[in-house]
């Protein structure tokens, strides 16, 4: 009975991952094929997903330069697989990408230190499809601290001209790898709601990586979503994972914030990494983890490896007694509102 419930909850709701990865063809997915890859995406039962521009490929992660190759590489799969995926760059385009059984795609920046001091390109990747974009990575850019940084300074001048520039373009403010001080000022300064598409509770999980109550309360107050995350280290200091500790964050965020205020980010891929051990290591090396907040191998946790077991998600929220309202909220509803308020 739990399980058909939960299916037929799955099925007829927006289901959004807020940072996660579709594999074509980018390391760590390489020995995935793209009919794997729709495979997965029909298990998931995804409505859409935010996919991180330029973290993957032969150049250097989160440059300018991998972005945009990155960039013209998906403008390609949007029209090679335009029967399977299509851009999403507003709300709507996410209600017509369920009624057509197409996945949305919202491009997405993990890092903004890539416009350098130089406004003018968050024009330009508004121009190529570009929604969501996070000030910092974990270290500090010219726009504010990072959430290992040692220090707390929080926006500079400059990071408070990118939010206001956000803003007037309608890009949704990510603070996931944020610093304390950093997400603060920007929840104060953005005239918009803002998100932490994939973070935990730090509560729960004592590590930078991971937001205080203070940062989640401030978020949520100012009409934004927390995504909660299925990255092992990130929900449990135990060595083992298991979709009952993402549960367990999600616990938390609605007793902390209300129901109305979190979703999903699983940080993670639809479908499982294709790489062994070393290659997957040498590929995170250049993101520059501390050993703190270094995502661990395996990386998926006991019982929910990849997106594509999203139903099991489901199925546990339904077991811990969410109501099918507050059900659907979670799987996206609250991400899609969130969209329609930044997006448009």
């Amino acid at each position: 009975m739990e399980t058909s419930l939960a299916s037929e909850i799955h099925a007829s709701a927006f289901v959004i991952d807020a940072n996660g990865e579709l594999a074509l063809g980018q390391v760590p997915f390489t020995g995935i094929s793209a009919l794997q890859s729709f495979e997965d995406v029909r298990r998931s039962g995804l409505t859409a997903l935010s996919y991180t521009i330029g973290s993957w490929g032969p150049t250097v992660p989160l440059s300018y330069e991998s972005v945009l190759a990155d960039l013209a590489r998906w403008h390609g799969h949007l029209n090679r697989y335009r029967d399977r995926i299509r851009l999403a760059t507003r709300a709507q385009d996410i209600q017509d990408a369920k009624r057509e059984g197409r996945l949305a795609l919202i491009f997405n920046i993990q890092d903004a230190s890539i416009i350098g001091s130089d406004l003018s390109i968050l024009d330009l990747l508004y121009g190529l499809g570009v929604r969501q974009i996070q000030l910092t990575y974990n270290s500090r850019n010219l726009i504010g601290d990072g959430c290992t940084e040692r220090t707390e300074a929080g926006l500079s001048d400059f990071g408070v001209a990118v939010v206001r520039r956000l803003n007037e373009l309608q890009v949704l403010i990510d603070l996931s790898h944020c610093g304390r001080r950093t997400t603060l000022d920007a929840v104060e300064i953005s005239s918009c709601p803002v998100a932490c598409t994939h973070t935990a509770a730090r509560r729960l999980r004592d590590i930078p990586r991971n937001k205080t109550d203070e940062e989640v309360r401030a978020v949520a107050a100012g009409g934004g979503v927390i995504g909660v995350l299925a990255v092992p280290s990130f929900v449990t200091d135990k060595p083992r994972a298991t979709i009952e500790d993402v549960l367990g964050h999600i616990d938390y965020l609605v007793d902390l914030i209300g129901v109305d205020h979190v979703g999903i980010g699983t940080d993670r891929g639809v479908s499982r990494e294709s790489i062994t051990r070393e290659e997957y290591w040498e590929w995170l090396a250049p993101l520059g983890f501390k050993p703190e907040v270094a995502p661990p191998w395996p990386p998926g946790v006991e019982g929910f490896e990849s997106a594509a077991e999203l139903l099991r998600l489901t199925e546990g929220l339904i077991r811990r007694g969410y109501s099918v309202e507050d059900t659907t909220k979670i799987l996206g509803g609250n991400f899609l509102r969130l969209y329609r308020q930044t997006l448009g």
